[in-house]
């Protein structure tokens, strides 16, 4: 899809898409709002982990470096779905930076006083 645009066309067709995503989480974190009892960071990322599935735990797609109250630090990556992106013609860079749109939109919807960084 991205291929066969370019210049002015192509920048409008990658902005509807991560304005796509940004709206697609910004929904999802609003529905995770009204089942959350609190609202810190990993009651936060465990309400995205019922959104985004990055593989199985056994997988290791996302790693958990540490947690507290008020901030949750996770190591992942797309490796597990970056294949299935080229088989569809995908740059893996791309859907990467939509889904992190998707991670900012989400949190933020849940609660702006967190950050996704």
């Amino acid at each position: 899809m991205l291929d066969t645009n370019s210049g002015d066309e192509a920048v409008h067709v990658v902005t509807a898409i991560l304005d796509a995503f940004a709206v697609q989480g910004q929904a999802c974190g609003v529905v995770a709002q009204d089942s959350l009892e609190e609202h810190t960071a990993p009651a936060i990322y465990n309400a995205l982990q019922n959104f985004y599935v990055n593989g199985m735990p056994c997988d290791g797609g996302d790693q958990v470096v540490s947690e507290s109250p008020d901030e949750f630090t996770w190591i992942g990556d797309h490796r597990l779905q970056a294949g299935y992106w080229r088989t569809a013609g995908v740059d893996p860079k791309f859907m990467a930076l939509a889904y992190q749109t998707w991670f900012e939109a989400f949190v933020k919807a849940i609660d702006p006083a967190f950050e996704l960084v």
